[in-house]
């Protein structure tokens, strides 16, 4: 699975934890509720037993009252139904809990896995960073000697008359063959000569 259909399906088991446990305090009322009446249960119970004792007379056994009954057998379902209850959607929440681990371990590999690739990406990065730090020094140092020789050299500019001039005296070589270093030498000659014949 992808990162977002996991993180989908993350969201969707917390939306179910958290109905289970909406669920879960439900039951845990009803319970509660269940108690409280089996406390005016006993309360009545009490009361009778009490009004019983200061009479101070022994009297046949009254009828059994039935509201008494119900609310306390009431009280008795309300208890053993809402434990019951509670012990089914635990069960349901820790079921929920256990797949939201199991997602989140998924998660966990594939970021994992995303920072491991990302590493290895920075790792290549800097070593390219690195050659092309290098290669910025050499081409500085070689910029730098080629504006260091530019400095030595003493540039100037030829008037018209001293392009005759030399015009003139290399007429002469024009025909011949000969070899220069420097490629722009000879295109320099060859136009000097060219222009002022």
């Amino acid at each position: 699975m992808d990162e977002s259909s996991l993180r989908t399906q993350l969201n969707n088991l917390e939306a179910l934890r958290s109905s289970l446990h909406s669920s879960f305090r439900f039951w845990d009322w009803v319970v509660v509720a269940g108690v409280a009446l089996e406390f005016i249960v006993l309360i009545v119970e009490y009361c009778d037993e009490w009004c019983a004792f200061w009479r101070a007379t022994i009297r046949a056994p009254e009828k059994p009252k039935t509201w008494l009954f119900l609310i306390g057998f009431g009280g008795i379902a309300m208890v053993a139904g809402g434990i019951a209850k509670e012990l089914h959607i635990d069960s349901q929440i820790e079921g929920v809990e256990t797949q939201i681990r199991g997602v989140n371990e998924q998660l966990f590999g594939i970021v994992s896995k995303e920072a491991e690739s990302a590493s290895s990406v920075s790792s290549d990065a800097k070593a390219k960073a690195g050659v092309a730090v290098a290669t910025a020094s050499k081409a500085f140092s070689l910029v730098h000697k080629t504006e260091m020789q530019e400095e030595n050299i003493a540039w100037r500019l030829l008037t018209d008359t001293e392009i005759k001039q030399i015009g003139n005296k290399l007429r002469a070589f024009v025909e011949q063959p000969y070899i220069l270093e420097f490629r722009e030498s000879l295109m320099y000659l060859q136009g000097a000569a060219s222009v002022h014949c």
